[in-house]
């Protein structure tokens, strides 16, 4: 599998676009991004981390001149809705113990997607996920799966903002970041900024390393590191997970737990039904299609399901590998290739688009 990528989006405190980032031009920016594509009625109530994704997916769709209102959506969070789901808690621990309809709406995993497709007024596919510190390889992947599935355009989008003081525990403080990537199948298009292949595991590299202190314990930061690498022209296997993974001491394990001790899902939602086998490297999952499964047409299931699968067999490995070694990480390298600049358009007041 392969993608060309046509547009980067970024947002991250002193640096609205990722053009600013690039010239280390740090301006004056607002506490969270102004999402000019939102209303303000729309954005009410929202965290940081949804306007991180729908700014940054945007900036990203309108570089690569895709349709905000069509393209095909990832969204990548590794913790999510901390702050808004722990004020939920709060609601709940103290008072009446109700909690606000209204915030709770905004607490979900998928609130970027949701806002987003809302102020873009897009009906087309989208999807969110979480991988920890996995999450921008996750969202790369996942990105990949649904160009080789047919779409012909992605906006790959990742996200986290600051942690909540009683939830950050021992992790680093960090800024709030959102890194947007524009994907595109065709390997002729013009204008591609590089072209990203050979997605796979790999136990040989390291964690990026070039992050700046403020960013450093950002789960996402590898993919500023890819988009760096991207611009820089600067052919190779990044590493984009977001710590060094560790694949000793996994046979160390005498027998593998019940799928109900691995994942919290229930059926139908989950559709993995036990685990073969692990060897730390790979798992192995079975799935029984049932004939009450709704996911299934005549014993036969479609391709975003399959994708659905697919993820809680990534979900099993992880939990897999945290009973075995608690500091696993695992990741994918991704293999860049420069694509030769198109020639360059000017604007009506003479500046470079």
């Amino acid at each position: 599998m392969h993608a060309h990528v046509l547009g980067i989006g970024l947002w991250t405190p002193g640096y609205p676009t990722f053009e600013n980032w690039v010239r280390r031009d740090r301006v004056e920016t607002p506490e969270v991004p102004p999402v000019s594509i939102a209303s303000p009625r729309l954005l009410r109530g929202t965290s940081m981390l949804t306007r991180l994704f729908v700014e940054a997916a945007a900036q990203a769709a309108t570089i690569a001149q895709m349709p905000v209102d069509a393209v095909a959506t990832v969204f990548g969070s590794a913790y999510g809705e901390t702050h808004i789901a722990l004020a939920q808690f709060e609601m709940m621990r103290t008072g009446d113990g109700l909690m606000s309809p209204h915030r709770f709406k905004n607490s979900v995993h998928n609130t970027g997607a949701g806002v987003f497709s809302i102020a873009a007024q897009n009906r087309g596919f989208t999807t969110a996920l979480a991988a920890g510190s996995n999450t921008t390889a996750m969202a790369l992947l996942e990105g990949f799966a649904l160009l080789h599935d047919g779409h012909e355009q992605v906006v790959v989008c990742v996200a986290d903002e600051p942690l909540p003081m009683n939830f950050a525990g021992k992790n680093p403080p960090f800024e709030g970041l959102g890194v947007a990537f524009a994907l595109r199948r065709d390997a002729g298009v013009s204008g591609a900024l590089a072209r990203l292949s050979s997605l796979g595991p790999s136990t040989g590299a390291s964690a990026p390393t070039t992050l700046p202190d403020s960013l450093r314990g950002n789960p996402i930061a590898p993919a500023l590191v890819l988009a760096e690498r991207i611009v820089a022209r600067a052919s190779g296997a990044i590493p984009t997970w977001g710590r060094p993974e560790r694949l000793d001491g996994h046979r160390r394990m005498s027998s593998l737990p019940p799928i109900d001790a691995l994942l919290p899902q229930r059926p139908p939602m989950r559709l993995v039904d036990r685990v073969a086998s692990f060897s730390g490297e790979e798992v192995r999952t079975e799935s029984r299609v049932r004939a009450d499964w709704p996911f299934a047409v005549e014993g036969v299931i479609d391709s975003a399901t399959s994708r659905g699968d697919d993820a809680d067999g990534c979900g099993v490995r992880v939990a897999l590998a945290e009973r075995a070694t608690p500091s696993e990480r695992a990741g994918i390298p991704m293999l860049v290739r420069p694509v030769a600049p198109a020639p360059r358009r000017t604007n009506h007041r003479g500046r470079a688009p």
